[in-house]
């Protein structure tokens, strides 16, 4: 699972290259309505950075800030999410299979964040597991409506989560920073986009 966590942006990047050449090769018509797709990802991945900040890119699981408000108050992995509306938006605006092979290509995309989502919460598990479990028990793993109704997720104690100084639990960043966080995955969306418009 490690081995799979380091490769998981090769991973994606095949997934990308695929439909890429399929794209070239089939040469079939753009589907324009999918587009709503690619910009609510690109959209919830910009709010998401107003409540997470930075966050790590690197090679296996790090200690990071577990944020309970805005999306993450509706979704334990609202990033994987944002991701996965987005890659499938693409997928479904290039069109580069029958349409059948185009859902089969979909589902790989979810499974495979899936995998990643089930890895990184053993990891927190495994770190801090009365708060992260109880966060678990509140909040859906996708999306869905908090099942604790009050505003503050009950978790007080968050161990494993105060060694990053640099982020503070509830702090919310302007749209600013967001965009600053964010930018270089905003961009790689993009730049996939004009690789599959030709």
């Amino acid at each position: 699972m490690k081995r799979y966590f380091l490769l998981r942006g090769w991973i994606l990047a095949a997934f990308c290259l695929f439909a890429i050449l399929g794209r070239h090769y089939f040469e079939r018509q753009h589907q324009n309505w999918a587009w709503l797709l690619i910009v609510i990802g690109l959209g919830l991945r910009l709010h998401c950075g107003r409540f997470i900040g930075s966050h790590s890119n690197g090679d296996t699981v790090t200690v990071v800030l577990l944020s309970q408000n805005g999306p993450y108050h509706y979704s334990r992995h609202p990033l994987y999410l944002s991701n996965m509306i987005s890659i499938v938006g693409l997928i479904l605006w290039a069109n580069p299979f029958a349409p059948i092979f185009n859902l089969c290509l979909c589902l790989a995309i979810f499974f495979h964040h899936e995998i990643l989502i089930r890895h990184e919460e053993d990891y927190l598990l495994s770190q801090d597991h009365l708060n992260y479990q109880n966060y678990r028990s509140q909040v859906f793993r996708w999306l869905g409506r908090a099942q604790n109704k009050s505003t503050s997720l009950q978790l007080q104690s968050l161990s494993i989560f105060e060694t990053r100084n640099d982020l503070l639990l509830n702090t919310n960043y302007s749209w600013k920073q967001a965009f600053q966080f964010q930018a270089p995955n905003l961009f790689k969306t993009l730049i996939t986009a004009l690789l599959l418009s030709f």
